[in-house]
């Protein structure tokens, strides 16, 4: 496959971004490793198209909670799933996302106990799973087409994935480590009870994973964002089963995690948003969820020491699974999207200044989805989110880039199967938005790599 070599570009600044409260003492480690390599081979795919309008709704919902948690957990593994996929077609659709009703108690109800599995007692075997071969059939080619027949005849997306690497998964936190120059992936799923807590590092080459002597409890649907100040990445929360929502706070130094105890503590939950501003020198996070039903809409700041909840006075409606991050030319976060209900997806596009939301009226604009990618190309000045899905279209394969002027569909000759729940980051130094991961079904987990 012809692979584009690109000039190495002046050092900047990326950022990245991915998601209820208990108290956990103590310390689990597993020593499961597994190894090896699988092949899948398939057939090319076409994403459909969908249509979702509707309108979108700003609500003021706002939850505060404190809590605490202690512990950790080693989680050794390794797993070389190398494949390559091909995926034509393209997925783009106008509208405006279904954000009816108000959230009032969407946020309701007590946390007590809602962190106990996530906070309480070992997880031995929770990742067992996840380091025992719980996705056979990702890597055993069930979803023939997956990893399929290494892309031949160009256009912006390359499949890059090397002969080893990560196992297949959704759900993971990335972001880039501008001083070592490489990708940093921690954890993700590739079942309902499979939690990963492995971390690994991506240089442009090869995947190489890193056995730190602390590491998080495993988990999915985390947050996780460079602080280029201090050095290190920020993690906050996640879920480790269908009803535990991890509120812990964790930093990556390049060789240790360090689990943080600031007196004040957002709750639990996953599916959150959080990138760093680097004016007012935070992290800011917003929204998630620890309950099907349940979709916060609250505004926090971390600042290296502890959390504070902010008050805008407009506040965009309750959501998880959105996309956001830090556009330096506007000085703003740039969220898009997200799910407030299993059948509601929005296509809205905020912009918070440090101070307030302020929804933006666009035309046209992605369809509405959750799981989607986005991270910002320091080179062009513009936002590039693919992916994601909502109802009528499970698994989008869409470009789109978001400027200046709005929202733009970029049509490609060759583009990643559809997908939801990736990771994606920019690397300035190479000049490329990587990609990797996924779910492409209930069943199915990628451990594709790509470049755009």
């Amino acid at each position: 496959m012809s692979r584009r070599i690109f000039a190495p570009l002046a050092l900047s600044l990326a950022f990245a971004c991915g998601a209820p409260e208990g108290s956990d003492a103590g310390s689990t480690e597993d020593a499961s490793i597994d190894g090896g390599s699988v092949t899948d081979a398939g057939a090319m795919d076409a994403g459909p198209a969908g249509d979702d309008a509707g309108t979108t709704d700003a609500s003021a919902d706002t939850d505060a909670g404190t809590d605490t948690d202690a512990g950790t957990d080693t989680d050794a593994g390794v797993d070389t799933d190398a494949g390559t996929e091909t995926d034509a077609g393209t997925d783009t659709d106008a509208g405006t996302g279904t954000d009816a009703g108000t959230d009032a108690g969407s946020d309701a109800g007590s946390d007590a106990g809602s962190d106990a599995g996530f906070d309480a007692g070992t997880d031995a075997g929770m990742d067992a799973g996840f380091d025992a071969g719980m996705d056979a059939g990702f890597d055993a080619g069930t979803d023939a087409g997956f990893d399929a027949g290494r892309d031949a005849g160009g256009g912006p997306w390359y499949d890059v994935s090397p002969s080893t690497g990560p196992r297949g998964r959704h759900g993971a936190v990335m972001a880039y480590d501008p001083v070592r120059r490489v990708m940093v992936l921690f954890g993700g799923s590739n079942s309902s009870t499979s939690y990963g807590s492995d971390t690994w590092e991506y240089d442009g080459a090869a995947w190489t994973q890193r056995m730190p002597a602390t590491t998080p409890r495993g988990r999915n649907d985390a947050v996780m964002a460079y602080d280029p100040v201090r050095s290190v990445m920020v993690m906050f929360g996640g879920a480790n089963s269908s009803t535990s929502y991890g509120s812990d706070t964790w930093e990556y130094d390049g060789t240790d995690w360090t689990q943080r105890s600031p007196a004040t503590t957002p709750r639990g939950r996953h599916g959150a948003v959080m990138a760093y501003d680097p004016v007012r020198s935070v992290m800011v996070m917003f929204g998630g969820s620890n309950s099907s039903t349940s979709y916060s809409s609250d505004t926090w700041t971390y600042d290296g020491t502890d959390w504070t909840m902010l008050s805008p006075a407009t506040t965009p409606r309750g959501r998880n699974d959105a996309v956001m991050i830090y556009d330096p030319v506007r000085a703003v976060m740039v969220m898009f999207g997200g799910a407030n209900s299993s059948t509601s997806y929005g296509s809205d596009t905020w912009h918070f200044d440090g101070s307030d939301w302020t929804e933006l009226t666009l035309s046209p604009v992605p369809r509405g989805r959750h799981g989607a990618v986005l991270a910002y190309d320091a080179t062009r000045g513009v936002s590039v989110l693919f992916g994601g899905s909502n109802s009528s279209t499970p698994y989008g394969s869409d470009t789109w880039e978001y400027g200046p002027s709005g929202w733009t569909a970029i049509t490609t000759a060759v583009t990643p199967r559809g997908r939801n729940d990736a990771v994606m980051a920019y690397d300035p130094d190479r000049g490329v938005h990587v990609l990797y991961g996924g779910a492409n079904s209930s069943t199915s987990y990628g451990s594709d790599t790509w470049e755009l």
